[in-house]
């Protein structure tokens, strides 16, 4: 610990002195009395002081402790007097990572510990994607008088990172139910799930006959199954710099929010045997590696497929797309139409589109309208990123859930998400509608 001394009862030495001489020399027993005011705070001063050692526990806890990008978190930090001194006055300041902004509370607390005495100091930060450590907390301990101040950074136990990561969790909906697909046909065929039994013909499987029936003398019969078959679904992230913006300073652009939920949903797709390709719009083909594969017009693509590389050039889409500066660039958007064509060029008729995107303006609700027009089912997810601080701001919050509103569809299905809420939830509501239609 670092020992600092305050001189601020010096000024009662002087007064002491001050009306000792002049007391001394008018010879004047009134002012020679009065020096024991004075005297008596210097006596205080000196008689108080901080302990030369105190013992002192630190725990750090985090809620959620594996938080989603954008989702609030509580932390909360606990100080416990293990020693047996009494800290009359009690100062820590947690070490906040500065990329994490504190939305509400404080980091900082005031507390009078007796022996076995605890406080905890609770605040909120908004996750980002990421580790995030957090430093020891700063701590200062003085006496009553505050003649002396000890200060200190104490080792904390429990969590002193904040894991971000955003792995995927289980989406029921999403899990293969058998080796030939995913989703079930009204077709009967190959599967796992009794449809219906038809006349035997020549060439059929012998485990789908029944031979039960057989046995009781009665003709042969091929049972049908319930025929399932794969979903192929193209995620496509907006990443153009207008959707690089942010409900306030510190938290999730609308691209990296996009980003993630594309993630989440390609690892789960994936997961459960279905088709997944991606592709981001807006993106200057420097940012996109070197590995990914992009078409003749700089957009990057990840056709499907099982391969490794397959997932790790995808990731390499979602981090340039997390990655892509904030601020908008010198480089002409193409146009809405431009945006249509090379989709449409590279997704195969059977393919299902979710488009992530926070929907600031009118082209994700265009491009995702005109797939829909030419036969593709799709599913726009947009996070919201527009707060309501300013009347500009709750105006941009009408103008999007208009836009939104306006879009939905037969085969266009638009979805509201608010970043505070698990995705998960949204995922179930809206994700099985898109993916049943292949």
């Amino acid at each position: 610990m670092t020992l600092h001394r305050s001189r601020r009862w010096d000024v009662g030495l002087v007064g002491t002195l001050t009306l000792l001489v002049v007391g001394l020399v008018y010879a004047d027993p009134l002012l020679l009395v009065a020096t024991v005011v004075p005297l008596a705070y210097v006596v205080f001063g000196a008689l108080s002081s901080a302990p030369s050692s105190v013992d002192l526990s630190v725990e750090r806890s985090f809620s959620p402790s594996t938080p989603a990008p954008g989702e609030p978190v509580t932390v909360s930090l606990t100080v416990q007097n293990t020693s047996d001194t009494t800290v009359s006055d009690l100062r820590i300041v947690d070490g906040v990572p500065e990329e994490l902004p504190v939305t509400t509370g404080s980091p900082r607390g005031a507390a009078s510990l007796r022996p076995g005495g605890s406080t905890t100091v609770t605040y909120g930060v908004v996750a980002g994607r990421g580790d995030h450590t957090f430093d020891d907390p700063l701590v200062r301990i003085r006496p009553l008088a505050g003649t002396s101040v000890l200060t200190d950074r104490l080792p904390v136990g429990g969590s002193a990172t904040l894991a971000c990561h955003g792995r995927v969790s289980e989406i029921p909906t999403l899990h293969a139910v058998s080796r030939v697909g995913a989703l079930p046909r009204s077709t009967g065929g190959e599967g796992l799930e009794f449809h219906s039994t038809r006349e035997y013909r020549a060439g059929d499987p012998i485990n789908r006959i029944d031979w039960r029936r057989y046995a009781k003398g009665e003709a042969l019969t091929t049972v049908n199954f319930t025929e399932e078959q794969v979903a192929r679904v193209a995620l496509v992230v907006d990443a153009r710099p207008v959707s690089r913006v942010s409900s306030r300073s510190g938290f999730p652009t609308g691209t990296e929010l996009g980003a993630y939920a594309a993630e989440r949903v390609y690892d789960a797709l994936t997961a459960a045997g279905h088709v997944a390709s991606v592709s981001a719009l807006g993106l200057d083909r420097e940012a996109v590696a070197p590995e990914v594969p992009v078409d003749p017009d700089g957009i990057p693509w990840v056709d499907a497929g099982t391969a490794s590389g397959t997932r790790a050039q995808a990731a390499a889409v979602f981090d340039a797309v997390r990655t892509a500066p904030r601020a908008a660039t010198d480089r002409v958007d193409e146009r809405d139409d431009e945006y249509v064509t090379r989709l449409d060029s590279q997704l195969p008729r059977d393919t299902n589109v979710v488009l992530f995107s926070p929907a600031l303006d009118d082209t994700p609700v265009f491009v995702a309208q005109q797939l829909a027009l030419r036969g593709y089912d799709v599913l726009l997810v947009s996070p919201n990123v527009i707060g309501d601080d300013t009347p500009g701001q709750s105006l941009a919050g009408v103008q999007r859930r208009v836009r939104l509103q306006k879009a939905s569809g037969r085969t266009l299905t638009t979805a509201d998400w608010n970043p505070t809420d698990p995705l998960e939830l949204l995922l179930r509501r809206h994700l099985p509608r898109v993916l049943s239609s292949s």
